[in-house]
C-alpha cells in the first residue's frame, strides 16, 4: 500500500456497537425546514452552525515513509521520508505537534482543542470526546514506501493504567497502491 487515510478514533456515544445509520450534515438554515418525522428518523443528525473547518497538515518523519504526499499537495521535504499527514489532530499535550490548527477562514490559527473547549457541542455535534476531552478522531495520509513499523494497540486495561495511553478503532482507506502492494493484518505463530 503506497498512501492511505487512516482514521483513528470513538463511535459515536449513542450510536449502538455494530450500527451502520448513516450521520447526516445541515446547516443552520436548512435543519428547520426538515419535517419532524425525518428528524426523529435520523437520530444521528448534526446541526451545523460553524463553517467548514480546515486545518494545517501536520507533516510526521517516519523511516518507512517517502515522498509521495507531495501528489496529494503536502509540503514534504526532500530527501526526507515523510510517512504521515496528520490532517485531524487533537491530541494530548504529551505528543509533539498533535494538536491541529485551522488554516483559514474567522477561526484561522485557532487549535482544534481551543475551538472545543468554547463549543463542545458545536465542534463534536453528538459525538463523544475522546479520553482527555479533546476531538475523537485522528485523520493520517499515509505514505508507506516501506513496510509500516509492526502497530501494538493497547488493551483496555492497560489504557486505564497508563494515562497517555489510549484505545483505537481504526478504518483505513486506500488512495493509491503499487503494482504488488499488501496489506498485512494480525500475527500468526
Amino acid at each position: 500500500v503506497r498512501s492511505a487515510v487512516r482514521v483513528q478514533g470513538k463511535h459515536l456515544r449513542s450510536m449502538p456497537e455494530g450500527a451502520t445509520m448513516p450521520v447526516f450534515a445541515c446547516s443552520e438554515h436548512t435543519y428547520p425546514l426538515l419535517s419532524p418525522s425525518l428528524r426523529s428518523a435520523t437520530p444521528y443528525l448534526v446541526n451545523m452552525s460553524l463553517p467548514p473547518l480546515t486545518f494545517e497538515p501536520i507533516l510526521k518523519s517516519r523511516a518507512w515513509g517517502g515522498d509521495a504526499l507531495s501528489r496529494f499537495g503536502k509540503r514534504v521535504v526532500p530527501g526526507t521520508p515523510t510517512g504521515e499527514s496528520w490532517e485531524v489532530a487533537d491530541l494530548p499535550e504529551s505528543v509533539p505537534g498533535g494538536r491541529s490548527v485551522v488554516s483559514g477562514g474567522p477561526f484561522a490559527g485557532r487549535s482544534l482543542r481551543a475551538l472545543i473547549e468554547e463549543d463542545p457541542s458545536g465542534i463534536l455535534g453528538r459525538a463523544a470526546p475522546g479520553g482527555d476531552g479533546g476531538f475523537p478522531l485522528l485523520v493520517k495520509i499515509l505514505d508507506a514506501r516501506e513496510n509500516l513499523s509492526v502497530q501494538l494497540h493497547p488493551s483496555a486495561a492497560y489504557a486505564k493504567r497508563h494515562e497517555d495511553a489510549r484505545l483505537k478503532t481504526e478504518a483505513w482507506m486506500i488512495l493509491e497502491a503499487d503494482e504488488g502492494a499488501m496489506v498485512y493484518a494480525g500475527i500468526e505463530e
